[in-house]
């Protein structure tokens, strides 16, 4: 009888066949290459899909497909449409990105080491807040996805003295002052968003995004017109093991929210990385951030797209962590990319703006190059051997699905006017990067010199130097 082991990775080779032994296209050969359970990628050239790939199984015990419609939890790509969600409200007055949140949240929202400096919406927004994901974040997380409507305040984890709070929850340099990327500023955000409209998260995006643009995703899984279309997220655990959204053996709780106070705790909806959502509906968020709109829905005005594309925060060496050389440039929301070594998409640096993800075995990526209207988004529920950096701060299979799509960006680029972009692989300086552990790039294709301790972005992601 064959192992467990054995039988999960033939059930992967057997989702390949079918394109095996013929000519395969190159995201059928990424798809191969990297050994992923399931993807989708969906390319676009402003309103227009360009082309939509979908791969592999979403649910393995079932032998579902994955489709078109298949949904992911997309990770913290929700945080770009969280990011789109404000930009709305900051054109409709009722919220402001330089305004302090306790005049919404109704308490005061203090950094312990500078309480006299407030936190505002836009600190939240571009991870300058001061906030950071400490000891306490992910056993009070887990108690808000466990209690439901039921929740405590999210005050508990970020006031000093609350009942789930840890010193480590706010990094020490002053709010406004300091990039440090985190998950728990877009729970208080959330909170903030609930206390200004007095509507539950989820709902509130519903009505700011998802619904105007047909898009059948949500925050909160109890709403999704069909569980069977979700994927389920795995990692290889010496054979495929589900990591979230089994829902076949673990179905979501159908909670009750008709009790619950907006403004509570806006981590109960996931808005750091709970939106199950497709690729092709990504797509049409991403085209928003271009003009505004997409295919005659109108979202966004000039002063709404330029927050989301303008540099709020850019890296300078000393003024935030660069997560490994990926983040350089942040807008009021969105990750400002293409623009650095690290961060290279192609060897032009043409900006492009959107956020990745990565949770559970899920790695996914939304962005969008404003200058052409092409963009792309991918995601994939699992890859066998896992996740590696390739010759950037991206993985390597990311990096293999943009060079896969670059014939895709150049044909839009040639029919929007704008010329073929030099949609080739990263020229600068594609070498080891080392950083010390603040994230400050230190030096490229040599190991630091100074005593310390350094990570690379390559293989050798421990380097003790000195004592």
């Amino acid at each position: 009888m064959e192992s467990p082991t054995r039988r999960t990775r033939l059930l992967t080779a057997i989702v390949a066949l079918t394109t095996i032994g013929t000519a395969q296209t190159p995201l059928e050969q990424v798809a191969t290459e990297f050994e992923l359970l399931g993807c989708s990628v969906t390319s676009f050239c402003g309103d227009s899909i360009q082309q939509s790939f979908h791969w592999g199984t979403r649910q393995l015990e079932a032998g579902w497909p994955v489709t078109s419609s298949t949904q992911y939890r997309i990770a913290s790509v929700s945080k770009a449409v969280v990011a789109t969600a404000c930009a709305r409200l900051v054109e409709s007055g009722e919220l402001a990105y330089e305004a302090p949140v306790d005049a919404w949240l109704g308490w005061s929202l203090v950094h312990p080491g500078h309480p006299s400096v407030p936190v505002t919406v836009g600190d939240l927004l571009s991870h300058r807040s001061g906030l950071q994901d400490g000891q306490g974040y992910s056993a009070f997380l887990g108690a808000t996805y466990a209690a439901g409507p039921g929740a405590p305040p999210i005050a508990d984890l970020v006031l000093e003295g609350g009942s789930a709070f840890t010193s480590d929850m706010w990094h020490a340099a002053e709010p406004g002052s300091y990039f440090q990327y985190a998950n728990v500023n877009y729970g208080v955000l959330a909170t903030v968003l609930e206390a200004a409209t007095g509507l539950r998260f989820d709902a509130l995006m519903d009505s700011l995004v998802l619904h105007p643009l047909g898009i059948a995703g949500s925050f909160n899984v109890g709403t999704l017109p069909d569980w069977d279309d979700v994927a389920t997220l795995y990692r290889n655990q010496g054979g495929w093991v589900p990591q979230a959204d089994d829902f076949i053996n673990e179905p979501p709780v159908g909670w009750d929210f008709s009790a619950y106070v907006p403004g509570t705790n806006g981590l109960l909806f996931a808005p750091q990385g709970g939106l199950r959502i497709s690729t092709e509906e990504l797509a049409r968020i991403a085209a928003v951030w271009e003009d505004g709109a997409w295919n005659g829905v109108a979202l966004l005005e000039a002063p709404g797209i330029a927050a989301l594309q303008e540099a709020v925060w850019t890296a300078d060496g000393s003024n935030g962590n660069t997560y490994f050389g990926l983040f350089n440039s942040w807008s009021w929301g969105l990750h400002r990319a293409n623009l650095h070594a690290g961060d290279a998409f192609f060897g032009d640096q043409t900006l492009f703006i959107g956020h990745p993800g990565e949770a559970y075995g899920l790695i996914s990526d939304l962005y969008l190059e404003p200058e052409t209207g092409w963009g792309f988004a991918f995601a994939t529920n699992g890859a066998w051997s896992g996740y590696s950096f390739g010759e950037t701060s991206w993985y390597a299979v990311e990096e293999a699905i943009h060079l896969a799509l670059a014939d895709d960006r150049n044909a839009c680029a040639t029919s929007t006017g704008v010329g073929a972009s030099a949609a080739t692989a990263p020229t600068d300086d594609a070498r080891t990067r080392w950083f010390d552990l603040s994230g400050r790039h230190v030096t490229t294709g040599h190991a630091p010199e100074e005593p310390g301790i350094y990570v690379s972005d390559r293989g050798a992601r421990n380097l003790r130097i000195g004592n």
